[in-house]
């Protein structure tokens, strides 16, 4: 793998719903970045509460399936960063895990949770129906903590160093997305490191009543 693209956000207006700016709409840097706990130096995040955060602090997607995007909506204007992925990777990886960890030179990052669509992304796309399809699809690239910081730039090897023993990215997300969610799934989830957000989420719903 390699590192297609670093993808930086400025503050954007995406319309009277969304109540403040978003980052959403990244653009590619030719140049060197910082990469902490916090995220990319100079990325904007808009929404706190939905992105970021040390769980949260880089949005990985892969290449692979920006084209597979492209071709499925059959449009041009697909590259990297329209995801509002911070890191564009050349390609993924084998069933990505909860606790994958990825180098990226000095930089260390371990995979939390697949990422969550909501309705900045549908307006990002500029297709209301947009969030079924991308639900539908089970491509939702990976949020990751950073281990170690470091400056990163496009074009640097990525290395799959080691291999978590949590859930798949891709189980997650379907059982996220799911009625009734597994509840097997959820407890298994929940001894690995995934997000605190995935967490709050996957205990709520296990003192849930079941029907």
């Amino acid at each position: 793998m390699q590192l297609s693209s670093l993808n930086l956000g400025q503050p954007r207006d995406l319309g009277p719903t969304i109540a403040m700016p978003s980052g959403a709409c990244k653009l590619p840097v030719a140049e060197p970045v910082w990469v902490d706990a916090e995220g990319l130096t100079g990325d904007f995040i808009g929404d706190r509460r939905r992105h970021g955060g040390a769980d949260q602090a880089v949005y990985l997607f892969s290449q692979t399936d920006l084209d597979w995007w492209a071709q499925e909506l059959q449009r041009d204007d697909i590259g990297p960063g329209f995801f509002g992925e911070n890191l564009t990777l050349s390609a993924g990886w084998p069933e990505p895990r909860v606790g994958d960890r990825l180098a990226i030179g000095a930089l260390r990052l371990e995979i939390s949770f697949p990422r969550i669509p909501c309705a900045t992304l549908a307006l990002r796309v500029g297709d209301p129906r947009f969030l079924k399809a991308f639900v539908a699809a089970c491509r939702p690239g990976w949020y990751a903590r950073v281990l170690v910081p470091a400056a990163v730039q496009a074009g640097m090897p990525v290395v799959l160093e080691s291999r978590g023993t949590g859930p798949s990215c891709a189980a997650l997300f379907a059982a996220w997305h799911a009625s009734p969610r597994p509840a097997d799934l959820l407890r298994l989830a929940l001894q690995a490191p995934i997000a605190e957000r995935g967490r709050r989420a996957f205990e709520h719903w296990l003192q849930q009543p079941v029907a």
